[in-house]
């Protein structure tokens, strides 16, 4: 266009030169049509350029509308609203501009936001013939990707460092996460997530006692005598500092004076409580071979039970809300069964990776407060190799890795550096290890995670 009105305009310069009569009337009448199209083409032209910024604006309100889960849709088109005036700017000379967005919606189910964004562009020599302005419209639709499924492995610290507030925050950030995915899938069972709490070990349940995987030893009574101390006392009671698993807390700590011990004698059973071991190396890093199966602990207390892939999200969030501060550090007991729980054959077979057409993408996200403070003895993991331990987290995450799931991976709290650059190098990328030095960071990165798993697709 733009080169059609430069030819032409020199066209009329030449044409222009001409002095005689006829050429001269014939002159006037041509440039009044050639200087209304050049004006048309300007006019056009700085229509397009508006109808761009609007566009871009528009992009913008229709991902914030989206990204605005658990809204109603008036409150996501007010939201869509604030963010398109603030990117159009004081309408930038767009007259009459009018904003209408509705939920996009899947099988009942809400998957993103669209909107529509009509105005009109005011015209300058266009206005020689009669016409004011040119007509604008863009849309702007933003969903999440339908088709593409998500199962996710939460490998949650749970040991005694975390008591306190500090579960309080993992519980808040855990379940917020887990309830926007959900609420941004487009039908059930797109988006599904294991739990797995762990400490020095994980309880895989009661009822799976007999599991060919597992290996449950019997229960065992003895008879024995004991002390006890009915009368003990204690006095000077404070609040102390202690280290545990690499982290400071707070402690209550009393003076006791125990009295005299009284002999008591009975017997005493010794029972599986639904906790569980570490096979033999390399079999305690690896996910087959259950021919040799998982060693069930006797008298050991590890609870609460880890929960297979579900979207049941009542289950899910009273799991997290139902962990408990417990025990000592050993990261390899729990990521081994969060990877457990996203393969397929035993001990879990939940996936749907590799049974149905579409895409799942696993994940894994492993938070700990703490450095590793216990390894395996073997079959339990009561030894206090550190060393060991660090070497077969990192192994673990490598063999995870390999197995085609992606590690996020959050640091909180955590003090010893040793650690923080174990599941910096545990994680499947560098964006993909949080470093949360409070309760805020913790929710951000959880966040976060959630958000980038959303994806928000934008579509004309």
């Amino acid at each position: 266009m733009v080169k059609w009105i430069v030819k032409g305009l020199k066209s009329l310069r030449a044409f222009s030169r001409d002095s005689s009569g006829n050429v001269a009337m014939m002159f006037g009448l041509a440039s009044i049509g050639l200087i209304g199209a050049a004006g048309l083409a300007l006019d056009y032209t700085n229509a397009e350029t508006l109808r761009t910024k609007m566009a871009a604006a528009a992009d913008s309100a229709v991902l914030a509308g989206a990204a605005a889960t658990g809204k109603t849709e008036a409150e996501r088109l007010a939201i869509a609203q604030k963010q398109f005036d603030a990117g159009i700017g004081a309408h930038a000379g767009i007259e009459s501009i009018v904003l209408t967005g509705n939920d996009v919606i899947e099988s009942g189910k809400v998957i993103g936001f669209r909107v529509n964004v009509s105005g009109s562009a005011p015209t300058t020599l266009g206005r020689l013939f009669g016409l004011t302005s040119l007509p604008l419209g863009v849309g702007a639709q933003a969903t999440s990707g339908a088709s593409e499924r998500i199962e996710m492995a939460l490998v949650l610290d749970k040991t005694g460092s975390m008591a306190g507030s500090k579960m309080v925050a993992l519980q808040t950030a855990a379940n917020d996460m887990i309830n926007n995915l959900l609420a941004k899938a487009a039908e059930p069972g797109q988006v599904r997530f294991a739990i797995a709490p762990f400490a020095e070990h994980v309880q895989v349940g009661l009822h799976r006692a007999g599991e060919p995987w597992l290996s449950v030893p019997a229960s065992v009574t003895t008879s024995s005598c004991w002390n006890t101390y009915p009368n003990a006392t204690s006095s000077n009671c404070r609040m102390e500092t202690q280290i545990q698993d690499g982290t400071p807390v707070q402690v209550n700590v009393c003076d006791w004076n125990y009295g005299a011990p009284v002999e008591v004698c009975g017997t005493y059973t010794a029972e599986w409580r639904g906790c569980v071991g570490s096979r033999t190396y390399p079999l305690n890093i690896q996910d087959g071979t259950y021919s040799t199966p998982v060693p069930g602990l006797l008298d050991t207390w590890c609870g609460p039970e880890i929960v297979p892939l579900t979207h049941d999200q009542t289950a899910l969030n009273a799991a997290i809300s139902g962990m408990t501060s417990w025990g000592d550090t050993y990261i390899p007991s729990g990521l081994v069964w969060g990877w457990r729980m996203l393969s397929t054959g035993a001990p879990f077979d939940e996936t749907q990776h590799g049974k149905i057409p579409q895409t799942v993408k696993r994940y894994v996200v492993l938070m700990t407060d703490g450095m590793n403070t216990r390894s395996p003895n073997y079959p339990d993991n009561w030894g206090s190799d550190t060393n060991l331990a660090n070497t077969l987290t990192a192994e673990l995450c490598a063999n995870i890795k390999a197995d085609g799931i992606n590690i996020f991976t959050i640091a909180f709290e955590v003090t010893d550096n040793t650690i923080k650059n174990i599941l910096r190098h545990c994680a499947s990328s560098p964006s993909q290890f949080f470093d949360a030095g409070n309760a805020g960071h913790l929710a951000a990165a959880f966040k976060k995670i959630g958000d980038s798993l959303a994806s928000l697709r934008l579509t004309r």
